[in-house]
């Protein structure tokens, strides 16, 4: 077989090997993405305006939506755990550590797809409680954490151990402020969600007397807060200010209240490039969106993420990061100056070095031409003088070969000078040789 028919078949078979894998990794099947049925449910409304913006994008082909009954966000994160979905819409504080799952599935393999929105906790309540604080609104009362995906008892527990609320005091209820009987209605409702839920809406609308409890006056500086300390116990919940009249003029004032970011958790094993687009579709257009419409502007602004972000992330977020030698431009720059200024001065003073080194054989081939305007008529000095001579261009040639003397003009000249000198005292010699065997 020739070399180039030897060339061809092999180019044949790697166009035909990268085409195999091409095809297998297209036939692999959709991403899943959990959602749900239940209109009300806000992550499923997310999860399929998620798909909505994908199929704008023309990125839909590689995801699916998974349809499952409403659950709740610890429900979703055990469902991506084990492996049933690809890709679930949670709370950015779900752990390991409360929800009895392996630590090495959980930690291991569970990476941050996008961080999505804020929930946020609403501690609603009859304003003729009238509370004076967290403890006096919670003790000697009936308390609904809330259920499925709004269900705020994680948080809830972690406020009263971190303040120190009497929790044996809290009766903790089921019902909520629908019921038809006043009496089994709860003093408070602690809901987590975002601020669009409907839900909320209509719970204000249909209850004339119900607040918001703010963990501080909106007049007290944030990072001084009771929300800011507990945000330095739990990062993944930071400070946030409910503007006043958000619901049917509810409430009269801010409120300051606590954040989790929703996230969009996947594997690490999902594709990094299925998972840069997607979240280049979700950040590029969250504004047709009402829900990713409160989108963070930088992902990573609030909160710490409990699960490391996807590589796919990692590239979108780092896409628009100079580079190292932009970054560093301005020092490279000087480094450089300082550098070139250095070669330049090192390289002046080797010249220099090898001047002088060429120099001080040019004085000694002067000193012998100086001698020799008296003694052009003596033999033996012409002896001697043409030795030394011959030794000084010995010397100067050996150090020329080692490089220790630039072969430039100055050399030339010195070579110039030194041959001239030793023609002239070979022909005084060989003059006075004749004169004497005569």
């Amino acid at each position: 077989m020739t070399a180039s028919k030897r060339i061809f078949t092999n180019t044949y078979l790697l166009i035909f090997c990268v085409g195999i894998v091409l095809f297998s990794s297209c036939s692999n099947g959709k991403y899943s993405i959990l959602t749900t049925k239940d209109s009300l449910s806000v992550y499923g409304q997310t999860a399929k305006e998620i798909m909505q913006i994908a199929e704008d994008e023309n990125i839909a082909e590689r995801l699916k939506l998974k349809y499952q009954e409403e659950q709740s966000a610890y429900d979703n994160y055990k469902d991506l755990v084990n492996g049933r979905v690809d890709f679930v819409i949670t709370q950015n504080d779900i752990s390991i550590s409360t929800n009895g799952l392996n630590r090495e599935q959980g930690e291991g393999k569970i990476r941050v797809a996008a961080p999505l929105y804020p929930e946020l906790l609403f501690i609603i309540y009859p304003d003729s409680l009238n509370p004076q604080s967290f403890n006096d609104l919670m003790e000697n009362h009936t308390v609904n954490w809330g259920s499925g995906e709004r269900s705020a008892k994680k948080i809830m527990i972690e406020l009263s151990h971190h303040l120190g609320t009497d929790f044996k005091s809290i009766q903790v209820t089921n019902s909520n402020f629908n019921e038809s009987d006043p009496k089994k209605r709860p003093d408070v409702m602690c809901l987590f969600t975002n601020y669009h839920d409907e839900y909320i809406d209509s719970l204000i609308a249909t209850h004339e007397n119900l607040t918001f409890f703010s963990f501080d006056s909106t007049s007290t500086e944030i990072t001084g807060s009771v929300a800011q300390g507990f945000n330095l116990k739990y990062p993944t919940a930071y400070p946030f200010l409910i503007p006043s009249k958000t619901y049917n003029n509810i409430p009269a004032e801010p409120v300051l209240t606590l954040a989790v970011d929703a996230v969009l958790l996947t594997h690490a094993d999902v594709s990094q490039y299925v998972v840069f687009d997607l979240m280049r579709a979700i950040y590029n257009d969250k504004g047709k969106s009402q829900l990713l419409n409160t989108i963070h502007g930088n992902p990573l602004e609030h909160g710490d993420l409990y699960y490391p972000l996807h590589k796919g992330a990692l590239n979108y977020l780092n896409q628009n990061n100079p580079t190292l030698i932009e970054r560093y431009a301005r020092p490279l720059a000087s480094i450089a100056s300082v550098l070139i200024a250095g070669l330049a001065a090192l390289f002046r003073w080797r010249n220099n070095r090898r001047y002088r080194r060429i120099r001080k054989y040019y004085d000694l081939a002067i000193e012998v031409e100086k001698k020799l305007s008296d003694h052009w008529n003596d033999f033996d000095y012409l002896e001697e003088a043409l030795d030394e001579m011959i030794k000084i261009k010995e010397e100067v040639y050996d150090r020329l070969i080692a490089g220790k003397i630039q072969p430039n003009d100055s050399f030339r000249s010195f070579q110039s000078m030194v041959d001239s000198l030793i023609l002239q005292i070979t022909l005084n010699r060989n003059a006075l040789r004749s004169k004497t065997d005569l």
